[in-house]
C-alpha cells in the first residue's frame, strides 16, 4: 500500500514539474506563480460548492479579451485561481448552464443608456452581411432605452445619432451590442489537457489519447474517453466523429491537446471538445485552494 502511495506522489510530482517546462508551450512563456496584490483583489462572479468563480465575459477588463489556453490560466493562476476543472456532473452542469444562460449585461460593459431598437424574430435568421440592410430597411419604432436583454428570439439594432443625441444617449453600434448584451458565449478554456510532455509514455496513461487526459489545475486524471457515463467528451466535431477526435492535424493544423466547452459549435449541444492550445477563447476562472494557501501562508498580514 505504502508503495503506491509513493508511486502516486511521484507521478503526481512529474505531471506537476511538466507543466512549467513542456516543450509543447512557447519560447519565452512560461507558467505563472500567484501575485499576492492580484489575489487579494481577486474579483468573484459566483460561488458554487465553496468555490469562486470568475467569468471573463462578465468583467469589463476582460470581456473583450480573449486567451490561449495558456494565456487563460496565467490570468487565473496570478489571483490564486486557475481555469475551471470539471470534476464532477453538478459543476459540468453549472459552468455549462453559465455558458448558455450568462448574457453580457449592458450596465457593464456600456454607459447605463443605450439606444436601440427591436427586430422582430423573423429577421434573427438574416445572414449577417444583410442585417444592417435589413434595419434600415424596416423603419421600426425605437425604443427609448432598452433596460434588458430582450427576450430569446429579437434582436437589437441601432437608432440614428441624432435622435441619440436628442436623447443623451451614446449611439452603440449593431455588432458591439450584439456581442455586449445579446451574444452568449460560444467557447469556454478549461484546465484540461492531454499528457504531451516528458513521462507520458507511462503505461498507465497508454493509449494517451484515451488514458491520458487531466486537469491541470488539480492534478488528476480524466476518466478514459471511451467511458462515455464518466465524461461530457460530445458525439461529433468538425469531422462528424466522437470527441476527442484530434482533427486539427489531420487537416494541416497543430494537435489538439487542450479541452475546450463549446456551445453547440457542431449542433450538438454544450459539450467538451478536444482543440488545439493556440486558439483564442473566453475562459472561466476557479479558485484554487493550494494557490490560496501557499499565498497565505507566505503573506501572513495580506487579506486574501
Amino acid at each position: 500500500m505504502l508503495v503506491r502511495v509513493v508511486l502516486f506522489v511521484v507521478a503526481v510530482a512529474t505531471l506537476a514539474r511538466a507543466q512549467f517546462t513542456s516543450p509543447a508551450q512557447p519560447a519565452g512563456r512560461n507558467l505563472e506563480p500567484p501575485v499576492p496584490a492580484l489575489c487579494s483583489q481577486r474579483v468573484i462572479h459566483e460561488r458554487f460548492n465553496g468555490k469562486g468563480y470568475f467569468f471573463s465575459w462578465k468583467d469589463p477588463r476582460t470581456a473583450n479579451t480573449e486567451e490561449d489556453w495558456l494565456g487563460g490560466r496565467n490570468y487565473c493562476r496570478q489571483r490564486c485561481m486557475d481555469l475551471v476543472s470539471l470534476e464532477t456532473s453538478a459543476e459540468n452542469e453549472f459552468i455549462k448552464r453559465k455558458i448558455v444562460e450568462d448574457f453580457h449585461r449592458r450596465e457593464e460593459l456600456a454607459p447605463p443608456l443605450v439606444c436601440a431598437f427591436v427586430l422582430p424574430s423573423p429577421h434573427v435568421h438574416s445572414h449577417t452581411d444583410n442585417l444592417d440592410a435589413d434595419l434600415v430597411a424596416h423603419q421600426l419604432n425605437p425604443l427609448d432605452i432598452v433596460q434588458e436583454p430582450p427576450r430569446e428570439g429579437t434582436l437589437l439594432g441601432l437608432l440614428d445619432e441624432r435622435h441619440c443625441a436628442e436623447k443623451g444617449k451614446r449611439p452603440l453600434v449593431l455588432s458591439e451590442y450584439i456581442s455586449t448584451c445579446l451574444g452568449n458565449v460560444k467557447y469556454i478554456w478549461t484546465s484540461g489537457r492531454l499528457c504531451d510532455f516528458k513521462g507520458c509514455d507511462r503505461p498507465d496513461l497508454q493509449p494517451i489519447h484515451i488514458n491520458g487526459w487531466f486537469w491541470t489545475a488539480e492534478l488528476k486524471k480524466l476518466a478514459p474517453t471511451n467511458n462515455r457515463v464518466q465524461n461530457d467528451w460530445s458525439h461529433t466535431g468538425g469531422l462528424n466523429r466522437p470527441q476527442p477526435d484530434n482533427r486539427e492535424p489531420q487537416q494541416g493544423g497543430a494537435p489538439e491537446n487542450c479541452l475546450a466547452v463549446l456551445n453547440n459549435f457542431y449542433q450538438d449541444g454544450v459539450h467538451w471538445h478536444d482543440v488545439a492550445c493556440h486558439h483564442r477563447k473566453p475562459f472561466v476562472c476557479e479558485e484554487s485552494d493550494s494557490l490560496l494557501k501557499y499565498v497565505r501562508f507566505t503573506n501572513p498580514n495580506l487579506r486574501v
